[in-house]
This record gives structure tokens, sequence and C-alpha cells, in this order.
């Protein structure tokens, strides 16, 4: 059965202050969600928000979708006047998307009636039919309105069915319903309901993957949900996993087989593109992320190491660190704290060039210079590109001694301008992500130039685990000078 999918990572949500987007990365997050095969991307309510207004903006002419359609949203107690001169209705088709999304309570009208708050449903949802909108109906806390009354419940969904809704979307917005309440709830409605129906749950109770499951189940074929759960309270339906059960475990289509391998760094961009508030951390926050290292680590520290260990925390992020997405990097200040005697290498220099030729690929080719003790090796290697050019030499220049990072690899790096943007010239955050036999780890590296930034965090991933096996004395750390490295 071919279900459709609706993201809405970049819905406004007023409750929702762990992340933001820029316009910029909101764009470019649409994209990579078109070229998944998602089909709505839902990108928050012109009304409310300044900045989604320029992304509908850019959008028209930025972004050239292939497959998905963008979606506007609107909740119907937003309307405060005639549909005609209405500024939240006004914004909303100004927005010009083929696709909006209108939310009304599914439990109760407060003092206007269920007559009348039909009546102003069925007005908005026409109206927006008439300007050649497809619509998509939510009815938010259905499923707590219909335990409650199934009367007021079922009759708000055949106003919008009657008034032309394209789309039924029941929502369980408090993510309490449990999944064989939500299996006779949504088989009801599907016995009283034609065409389009579809599920957004939330996931407060950490029900929300397997109620949008049972809904489906159920005959429902339009699913909601934000890649990596992202939300308030407990989070969306996680996209990813509902497609991924979808497709391998019920046997239906969504964004197909070809495109589920791209999934994962769909997820991975979003994360890395979606930033918390500006804030100032204050103390306690940071003892917060450092009790996020190793336990036996962290009651190794000294009130002193302790105190070092965090001055370095704030002076990281003053620059542009995220310690909280480079948990490698923060280990390995950690570890430098409490051995600062132990130091596999230095890092002494690195050199980088790169040329196209006519009609052939572009070329990197990267000198690392490193110290160990006394002794000074150099290495030169060609990769795809200067970071993996740069990997390949440093490796080089370890490998005769420590052997051990034979089995560590880069599995995927990314970038993210930091700080005001003149043109080309940003800062940048550089992180990248480490695998050694079933450990994972992510060190990062800030500078105005890139290539600076993908050194530093190249040199912390290759210290981090030398420092693991130097601890333990599994690796022999050279005390002396070989000669033979002179250079």
């Amino acid at each position: 059965m071919r279900i459709s999918a609706l993201d809405h990572t970049l819905g406004h949500n007023p409750e929702r202050h762990e992340l933001v987007f820029r316009v910029d990365d909101r764009l470019a997050i649409v994209r990579r969600l078109d070229r998944l095969g998602i089909d709505y991307v839902d990108a928050g309510c012109p009304a409310a928000d300044p900045s989604v207004r320029e992304l509908f903006t850019r959008a028209r002419q930025e972004c050239h979708l292939a497959h998905a359609r963008l979606v506007a949203s609107l909740r119907l107690d937003a309307i405060r006047q005639s549909l005609e001169t209405d500024a939240a209705v006004r914004f909303l088709l100004d927005a010009g998307t083929p696709v909006v999304a209108l939310s009304g309570c599914g439990w109760h009208a407060g003092p206007l009636g269920l007559q009348e708050y039909c009546h102003r449903l069925g007005e908005a949802v026409s109206y927006l039919k008439s300007r050649g909108r497809c619509v998509i109906f939510r009815a938010e806390d259905f499923f707590d309105g219909y335990q409650a009354d199934p009367h007021f419940a079922l009759g708000i969904l055949e106003t919008a069915k009657a008034s032309g809704a394209d789309v039924l979307c029941l929502c369980d917005s408090a993510g309490g319903t449990l999944p064989h309440v939500m299996r006779e709830i949504c088989l009801e409605v599907r016995k009283r309901f034609e065409g389009t129906l579809g599920i957004r749950a939330q996931d407060e109770s950490d029900l929300a993957v397997a109620n949008t499951l049972e809904a489906v189940e159920q005959g429902f074929t339009h699913v909601e949900g934000s890649v990596n759960a992202y939300g308030p309270g407990g989070g969306s339906a996680n996209l990813c996993s509902i497609i991924a059960n979808l497709e391998y475990k019920l046997g239906h289509t969504v964004v197909g087989p070809d495109n589920l391998e791209g999934m994962p760094g769909v997820a991975r961009f979003v994360a890395d593109a979606g930033v918390p508030p500006p804030r100032r951390q204050t103390p306690p926050d940071d003892e917060a992320l450092l009790h996020t290292v190793d336990v036996r680590l962290n009651r190794r520290l000294k009130s002193f190491e302790r105190r070092f260990v965090i001055d370095r925390m704030r002076l990281l992020e003053s620059l542009g660190y995220d310690l909280r997405t480079a948990p490698g990097t923060l280990e390995l200040l950690v570890r430098e704290a409490l051995c600062p005697d132990l130091r596999p290498f230095e890092a002494e220099r690195y050199e980088v060039t790169s040329h196209s030729a006519l009609y052939g690929e572009a070329i990197s080719t990267a000198t690392a210079t490193v110290r160990v003790g006394d002794a000074i090796r150099s290495e030169s290697e060609q990769g795809a590109g200067p970071v993996d050019a740069l990997e390949r030499s440093l490796r080089q220049c370890l490998f005769a001694l420590y052997p051990a990072i034979a089995a560590m690899h880069v599995t995927g790096y990314r970038v993210r301008p930091i700080g005001p943007i003149e043109g080309c010239a940003a800062r940048v955050r550089v992180a990248l992500d480490w695998f050694q036999s079933g450990s994972r780890w992510t060190t990062a590296g800030v500078s105005e130039d890139l290539t600076e930034a993908a050194w530093m965090a190249l040199v912390d991933g290759f210290r981090l685990p030398l420092m693991r096996l130097g601890e333990r004395g599994l690796v022999l750390m050279p005390a002396a000078a070989d000669t033979s490295w002179a250079v």
C-alpha cells in the first residue's frame, strides 16, 4: 500500500525551544527531504513567525522541488476576522504553498458550541479550497476528545470532509493513547469516512511510532512525524522509524527502497543543522555536560582538575565549539587533565595542495608532520579532497608506532558555519565521526580556515583512542628519539 509522509521538523511550535533552524538551514533541509522522497514538508505557520514567511518567499525562488510539496499551517482559533480580511489567513495564502494544514480542536469548542465551531471550520476549509489549495485538516486532541465526546469529535471530521478537506488527520496531541485504544478508534473512523485519513502522534508515553503503525494497519494512508523525533514534551513520532517499519516490516511503500539508504544521512544532516538558541552557559550547565563523560573518568577528577576542565570547556564554547555534539573532544579534555604527561604525539604542522586537471577529477595532496618525543615524522598522501588527504597523511605518520590506529575509521564529517557570514568568509565548525571496534566518538575543530578546523578535529580523533590505550598500558609511548625518523 502506498503511504504518504509529511515531515513537520520545521513546523512552528512555540513549545519547541531546544532547536533553532536558520532560514538557510531550513531550505537545505527541505531540499534533502525532497530528494529522500518525502511527500509533504510542513515548514511552519507564516502568521506566527517572520522567518517562516522569509522561508516560503525564498523557497519559491530557490527550491525547485521534484517530489515534495511545501505545506503552510494555521490554527482555526488564530482566525480573528472575516476570512477575506484576516491577517493570518492572508499570510497563509501569501506563502504560496500548494498545500495548507488547518488545525482545529477535536475535543470541545469552548463557549462556541459544536454548531458554531463546525460552521467556522466549514467556512475556513471551503475558503481555502476555493483558493486552489489542497487542505489537510488536523483534528487536535482527537483521541482524548473521542473518548470524552464521540459526537463532537466525529462531528468536526464530518464538517471538514463535507467542506472539501483532502486529508483528515487525527492527532494524539497529548501522546497518551494506548495502541489498543488507537486501533479501536481508527477502525471506527475508517468505517465512517472514505478518502485519505492521516495520523499524527506525540511521544509523551513512547508510543508514537507504535500508534502510527496501528493507524496504518486500520487503513490510514497519511503519516506525520519529524526527523529525529524533534518536538515538544516527549517529541513527535520519529518519521525515520515510521518509514523504516512501514517499508521493511510491513511491506508498504513510503519513500521507496531506492531512497531508504539515504535516511541516516538526512537524520544526521538535520541533527547538525539544528542548533540551540544563543545563550550563555552557566556553571551548572557545564557541570551537567561534564557528567556525560564516562562515570569512571568523572570520579577520578580532583577539584582543581575539574575546575581546569570546566575552564577549558568554557573557552572552547566561546570559540564556537558545541561539546554536546562532540563527546570525543570533551572526553579528551578530561583525559588530558587526568594525565597531562601522557602525550601520544604532538601535531607539528600540515600542508595541503589541491588542483584540478582539464576533464579530470580534482586531486588533493597533504603532508602531515608530527612529533613523538624528540623524533619528527612527515608523510605525504593523496586523497579525495583535502580532509581525506589530511587523514591519510596523519594516519601514515602514526601507523609505524601505533598500529592500533589501523582499526580506526572516519565514518563521516560535517561542516557548519558559525557566527556572521560575509561572502565566503565564515568561522566554521568541523565535526568528524569515528568508529573503532564497536566504539564511536565525535571530535570537532573550529577555525576561520576550513582545512585547519578539519586538521584539529583529526588530531583529536586520533589522539583520543591512543590516550585510552595509553592509560591502560596497552600503547608503548616512545621515550627516546629514533634518528631514522628525522626530517
